[in-house]
């Protein structure tokens, strides 16, 4: 367990990012004040708890692995945050459906298609399924960390949805300029960090492991 700002984050010291959220400021740039926010790669609830700390009025996370899901849910107990944060155990991709992911990862990716013989299955929700579900109002923030996902995500969302949101952040894995291109597109303003160090992403079916390089793109309107 992690300890920060009075607020606990069980799972912190082995998984999720603490030090590059509360520390490096990851997500600071976000104005989540008194904002409902969609945190898709809600993880063990880091994201989320910093969002809650910083005065989101409602913080909404969407996370694949039931293990995360698990102490995330733990998370939001321990910090009392009570109906204003939510966590699903649910996948966001370009088409819904379901998915079974190892029982036992918790930071790899796969897409909707790879299927295990072993595994828990969880739904696959499109961005706008998940606006709908759980009333995301216009003005919202988001945060997208999906591990590859981010481009059937964004590609496959109508702009009209898009623009439920004033702000978003998004971690991307392989380049950014579809994701630059479609945003603007929907009415964005959109800045980019320099790719970061790479990153390996291996999918659960089959074991291949990618190398990416990770890099923030920033949207707003």
């Amino acid at each position: 367990m992690v300890r920060v700002n009075d607020c606990e984050i069980v799972g912190g010291i082995t998984n999720g990012d603490v030090p590059g959220i509360f520390l490096d400021g990851e997500y600071e740039r976000l104005p989540v004040e008194g904002k409902t926010v969609l945190d898709l790669g809600a993880n063990i609830g880091d994201t989320l708890t910093y969002f809650m700390l910083r005065g989101a009025s409602r913080v909404v996370g969407i996370e694949p692995f039931p293990h995360n899901y698990a102490l995330a849910k733990i998370n939001i107990e321990a910090n009392k945050f009570g109906t204003a944060a939510v966590i699903r155990l649910a996948a966001c991709a370009g088409k819904g459906g379901s998915i079974t992911v190892d029982m036992a990862q918790g930071s790899t990716t796969t897409k909707p298609q790879d299927v295990l013989e072993q595994g828990h299955e969880v739904p696959v929700l499109t961005l706008e399924q998940t606006i709908q579900e759980h009333a995301i109002p216009a003005g919202s923030v988001m945060k997208m960390d999906t591990e590859g996902y981010e481009y059937d995500i964004i590609l496959s969302t109508s702009n009209e949805a898009l623009r439920k949101f004033s702000h978003i952040l998004i971690e991307y894995h392989h380049g950014y300029k579809n994701l630059k291109a479609k945003l603007e597109s929907a009415g964005f303003s959109v800045k980019t960090d320099i790719p970061r160090a790479p990153h390996l992403l291996r999918r659960l079916a089959g074991g291949k492991t990618t190398t990416t390089y990770l890099g923030f793109l920033y949207a707003y309107r």
